[in-house]
C-alpha cells in the first residue's frame, strides 16, 4: 500500500506537466471539469465483483476441465481389472507347398476279388438281390489319396482373452488417482484465491483514483475562487494583472490534475473490467469498514487453516507416499488367466482346424537391477520435501499475516496524521485568504497554502483507502472474505 501512496502522489505532482502540457488538452480538461463521476453507471460493490468473477472467469473454467481430466485417471486405474481381448490374423507365405500321395491299400486285392466273384455264381445273385450291400470290389477299385502337410499360403486367426486375477499395483494406483482428483480440485481453490486477491487489489486501486477525483475537484473549485478574487481585486485597482495570470495558470494546472485523476480512474476501471471479463460500465465505491479482532493469533491460525496451498503440500506428500506403495507392490506376483482359440487351415498332421486352451499364469519379477529401490528412494525424498515445504509455508503465511496486522496499525497512524495535516492545511488556507484581503499576504502565499492543502488531502485520501485495503487484505488472508 505504501507503493500505491507513492504512485498517487507522483501522479498528482508530475503528470500535470508531463502528460497534459498542451493548451488543447487543458481546454478539453476545462470543458469536462463539471462532468459528474459515478452518476450514470451502476455501483459495483466489492462482493458483487467477486461473485461476478466466480461466475465468468475463464481461468476457473480451465481448472474445471483439469478436474475432469484428473477423474479420467480413476477410470484408467480401474481398467487393470478389466479383461483384455486380442484378435490376431496371421498370413504366412511359405517357400513351397509340402504334400504326399497315398495309394489305395486295397487295390492289390482287386484281381483276387474278381476271381472269387467269377468262381461263385451265388455272389452275383446275392449282390443283385441286395443292392445296398457294399461290394468289396468297389473298395479295391477306388483311387489313392493326396494329403497336404504344409500349405504354400497359410492363414491363421488367433483370439486371446486375458483376465487379471491379482495385481497388487491396482490398489496404490487407485489411491493415486483419487489423490490426483483432490489435487486438481485444490488447484481450483488456489486459482480462486489468487483471482479474488487480484480483484481486491484492482478494486481498491480504482477506489483510490476515485477519491483523487474528489480531491482534485475541490482543488479546482479553490483555484477558480482564487481567479475570481484576483480579478475582483484588479477591478478595484487593489491587485495586479500578473496575479490574475498566475491564478489562471494555477486553475489550468488544477483542471489538468482533475483530468489526470479521471483518466487514471477510467484506466483502473478498464483493468478491473478486463480482469472480471465484463464491460467497464460500472463505478466503484469504498467498501464498508470492518471491525478487526484484537487477537492476532486468531488471524494467524485462520490464515494457515484457510490457505488451500497448505493442503496442496499435504496432497503432494500423500501422492508420493502412494507412489512408494506402488513401487512396493511390484514385488508381488501378478496372476492372470488366459484363454486362447486358434482357427487355421486343415492339414494332414495339423489336427482340428479350431483349437483352444485355457491357462492360469503367475509372473513374478524377482530382480530388476535395483530400479525399484532407486525409484522408492526418490519418492521418499519428494514426500519429505513436501512436508518441509508445508512447514515453511505455514511460517511464511504467519509472517505475512503479522506484517498485514502491523500495516493496518501503520495505516491508521497515517490516516490520523494526514487528517490532522488536512485540518491545519484548511485553516492555513483560510487564514492566508483573510490575510490577502488585508494586504498582509500575496496571491503567491494563497496559492502555496492551497497547494499544501491539495497535497495533504491527496495523502489523506490514499491513507484512508490504504487503511481499508489493508483491513480487507488481512480479512481475506484469514479466510473471512
Amino acid at each position: 500500500m505504501r507503493s500505491m501512496t507513492l504512485l498517487v502522489l507522483a501522479l498528482a505532482l508530475l503528470l500535470p506537466s508531463a502528460v497534459f502540457a498542451s493548451d488543447s488538452v487543458a481546454e478539453a480538461a476545462a470543458d469536462r471539469v463539471e462532468e459528474p463521476e459515478g452518476d450514470t453507471n451502476r455501483v459495483l460493490q466489492l462482493d458483487e465483483a467477486i461473485e461476478l468473477l466466480m461466475a465468468s472467469s475463464t481461468m476457473l473454467a480451465i481448472t474445471d476441465e483439469s478436474i475432469r481430466e484428473a477423474k479420467t485417471l480413476e477410470d484408467q486405474a480401474y481398467t487393470i481389472w478389466y479383461p483384455r481381448v486380442n484378435l490376431t490374423a496371421i498370413y504366412t507365405l511359405n517357400d513351397k507347398e509340402v504334400s504326399f500321395d497315398s495309394p489305395n491299400p486295397y487295390a492289390p486285392l482287386g484281381p483276387y476279388l474278381e476271381s472269387v466273384y467269377a468262381s461263385d455264381p451265388s455272389l452275383a445273385s446275392f449282390f443283385a438281390a441286395n443292392p445296398a450291400m457294399p461290394d468289396a470290389r468297389g473298395l479295391a477299385a477306388m483311387p489313392g489319396s493326396s494329403a497336404t502337410i504344409k500349405e504354400r499360403h497359410s492363414y491363421r486367426l488367433v483370439g486371446t482373452v486375458t483376465q487379471t486375477l491379482f495385481n497388487a499395483r491396482a490398489f496404490p494406483l487407485l489411491d493415486m488417482a483419487e489423490i490426483a482428483v483432490e489435487r486438481a480440485e485444490n488447484g481450483k481453490q488456489q486459482a480462486t484465491y489468487e483471482l479474488k486477491r487480484g480483484v481486491i487489489q484492482l478494486y481498491f486501486g480504482a477506489v483510490t483514483f476515485k477519491r483523487l477525483i474528489e480531491v482534485s475537484r475541490r482543488n479546482v473549485e479553490l483555484s477558480r475562487l482564487n481567479v475570481d478574487t484576483a480579478q475582483a481585486m484588479l477591478d478595484v485597482d487593489l491587485g495586479l494583472k500578473f496575479e490574475v495570470n498566475r491564478a489562471e495558470v494555477s486553475l489550468a494546472s488544477a483542471e489538468r490534475e482533475l483530468e489526470n485523476a479521471r483518466l487514471a480512474y477510467r484506466l483502473a476501471l478498464d483493468a478491473l473490467a478486463t480482469f472480471l471479463e465484463t464491460e467497464p460500465d460500472f463505478d466503484v465505491e469504498l467498501p464498508e469498514e470492518r471491525v478487526l479482532s484484537e487477537d492476532l493469533q486468531e488471524y494467524v491460525d485462520a490464515a494457515v487453516a484457510a490457505r488451500s496451498e497448505m493442503e496442496s503440500y499435504s496432497l503432494a506428500a500423500q501422492f508420493n507416499e502412494k507412489r512408494i506403495d506402488e513401487v512396493d507392490s511390484r514385488f508381488w506376483p501378478v496372476v492372470f488367466a488366459q484363454a486362447q482359440a486358434m482357427l487355421q487351415q486343415e492339414t494332414a498332421f495339423g489336427g482340428d482346424p479350431l483349437t483352444w486352451s485355457l491357462t492360469v499364469q503367475e509372473s513374478w519379477d524377482l530382480y530388476d537391477g535395483g530400479l525399484r529401490a532407486v525409484e522408492k528412494s526418490g519418492y521418499e525424498v519428494a514426500a519429505s520435501q513436501s512436508k518441509l515445504n508445508r512447514e515453511l509455508r505455514e511460517k511464511q503465511v504467519a509472517a505475512e499475516v503479522r506484517q498485514a496486522w502491523m500495516s493496518v496499525s501503520s495505516e491508521r497512524q497515517k490516516v490520523a496524521s494526514a487528517s490532522a495535516e488536512v485540518g491545519l492545511a484548511i485553516e492555513n488556507v483560510e487564514l492566508t485568504q483573510a490575510a490577502q484581503e488585508l494586504n498582509a499576504a500575496t496571491a503567491v502565499d494563497v496559492e502555496l497554502a492551497q497547494r499544501q492543502r491539495y497535497l495533504s488531502e491527496v495523502a489523506l485520501a490514499t491513507a484512508e483507502v490504504g487503511l481499508r485495503a489493508q483491513i480487507y487484505a488481512l480479512l481475506f488472508a484469514s479466510g473471512e472474505l
